[in-house]
C-alpha cells in the first residue's frame, strides 16, 4: 500500500533539524517573557565548504549548543568496542569532490551505504548515485518552470559547486522530491547547469533523516558519542562536519596510508563535511600529533578527496575529543514510489530565516 505523506515528523524535523530549539510563534512569547530571544545566523567562513547555523541573542551571545535526542527505541543494546563498515561491504569506492561540494559527496556516500545495509541494492558494486544532481538542485531551489506549484519559491546560485552546505540542504532537497538520481543519468559535472525537467527525478527517497548532534567548539558529550555509534550500526554510517587543517593530519604509522587527526583546543568553525563509517575505542591517544587528546578512542572517517594519493584523502582516524565535529546526521532511505504526495517542505535555509524573522522581530541573519 502506498502511503500518502512524504514528510513525517521525523523527516520534517530533519529538514529544519538545526532549529530543534527554535521558537515558534507561541514559544517566542515565552522566550520574550524570560527576556532572551535567540535568532538564526548562518555562519560560513571565506574558505568554508559547509554552513553552520548559530542562535544568537540580542546582545550577540550564543545560545548553548543544541543537540537533538536520538530516539531511545533505536538503541539496540551494548555497543562493540570497534566497528568498520568497510569490513561489512557497505562502502562504495571513494570519489574525488570538486570545489566546495564535500557536503553532497559525504551525504551521497552515506545514502549509498544505507541502501546497501538495508539490501535495497544488492551490494556496493550495484549503486552509484549522482552528487552533481544533489549539488545542482540542492543549491538551486528556485524552479524556472512556471507551471510548477512551487514557482517563485527558493533561491538560486550561479556557482553551486562552491557554495558549501551540510545535511540541511540535503534534507530539504530530498524531502521535496529532488533526488536521489543515478550517476549514470547525471554523471560528474563541474560548472554545468542541469535541465529543469530533471528537478523531481528520484530513485530513492528519505524515510527518516535523524539529526544526532549539533554542538561544536567543545568535546562531544559521551551520550552523543554513544548515539552516533548506534546510528552507524542502525543506518550504516553518518554524515558530519569538522574543521580541516592539512597540517594536522598525522601519519601515525610512519607511512602514507595511516593518518590520524586532532586539532586540540580549537575554536574554529567547520569547513569540511565527511562520512563517519566506524570507530575504535582502543585507538591510542599516542597515535595523534602534534596535539594529543586526553583519552584513547577515535572515529573512522571516510573522506572525498580521492583514493590515489595520501591516506587521509580517503580514510583517517579522528579523536573522540575533537572539538570541531558538528552537524552529525544519518539517512534512512527507501525506494521512490512509497509516497503519493508531498504536503509540506522547506525549500531552503533562506525560507527558515524569513519565517523566524516574523517571530523574532529584529532578527540577525545573513552570513557573518
Amino acid at each position: 500500500m502506498r502511503r500518502d505523506v512524504l514528510i513525517k515528523s521525523a523527516v520534517l524535523f530533519a529538514v529544519v533539524g538545526f532549529l530543534a530549539a527554535a521558537p515558534d510563534a507561541g514559544a517566542a512569547e515565552g522566550l520574550r517573557e524570560k527576556g532572551t530571544l535567540y535568532c538564526p545566523v548562518v555562519v560560513s567562513g571565506p574558505d568554508s565548504d559547509v554552513e553552520e547555523v548559530k542562535w544568537v541573542g540580542p546582545d550577540g551571545s550564543e545560545m548553548p549548543p543544541t543537540v537533538s535526542g536520538y530516539a531511545d527505541d533505536k538503541k539496540s543494546g551494548s555497543l562493540p568496542l570497534s566497528y568498520d563498515a568497510r569490513e561489512e561491504g557497505l562502502l562504495t569506492p571513494v570519489k574525488r569532490q570538486v570545489d566546495g561540494t564535500c557536503w553532497a559527496y559525504s551525504a551521497t556516500s552515506a545514502i549509498e551505504t544505507n541502501l546497501i545495509k538495508k539490501k535495497i541494492v544488492a551490494d556496493a558494486g550495484s549503486v552509484d548515485l549522482s552528487e552533481s544532481f544533489l549539488i545542482w538542485f540542492g543549491q538551486n531551489t528556485k524552479t524556472a518552470d512556471k507551471s510548477d506549484p512551487l514557482y517563485g519559491d527558493g533561491t538560486n546560485t550561479e556557482k553551486p559547486w562552491s557554495a558549501g552546505g551540510n545535511y540541511n540542504k540535503v534534507a530539504a532537497a530530498l524531502s521535496r522530491g529532488s533526488g536521489m538520481e543515478k550517476e549514470s543519468m547525471v554523471p560528474a559535472l563541474e560548472y554545468t547547469s542541469l535541465d529543469e525537467r530533471l528537478r523531481y527525478v528520484n530513485y530513492y527517497t528519505p524515510r527518516d533523516i535523524n539529526v544526532i548532534y549539533e554542538g561544536g567548539k567543545r568535546e562531544m558529550p559521551e551520550d552523543k558519542i554513544e548515539d552516533t555509534k548506534q546510528a552507524i550500526l542502525d543506518y550504516g554510517s553518518v554524515q558530519a562536519s569538522y574543521y580541516s587543517d592539512d597540517s594536522l593530519y598525522y601519519p601515525y604509522n610512519g607511512n602514507e596510508e595511516d593518518y590520524s587527526y586532532y586539532t586540540g583546543a580549537s575554536e574554529e568553525s567547520t569547513n569540511h563535511a565527511i562520512q563517519i563509517v566506524g570507530w575504535d575505542d582502543e585507538f591510542a591517544a599516542e597515535n595523534f600529533s602534534p596535539q594529543r587528546p586526553a583519552r584513547k578512542g577515535a572515529w573512522l572517517v571516510r573522506n572525498s578527496w580521492g583514493a590515489d594519493e595520501k591516506g587521509f584523502h580517503s580514510y583517517f582516524w579522528m579523536s573522540y575529543d575533537e572539538r570541531t565535529i558538528n552537524n552529525i546526521a544519518s539517512y534512512d532511505m527507501e525506494e521512490s514510489g512509497s509516497y503519493d504526495n508531498i504536503y509540506q517542505y522547506v525549500q531552503s535555509i533562506s525560507a527558515v530565516r524569513k519565517r523566524h524573522e516574523q517571530c523574532c522581530g529584529e532578527c540577525l541573519h545573513g552570513r557573518v
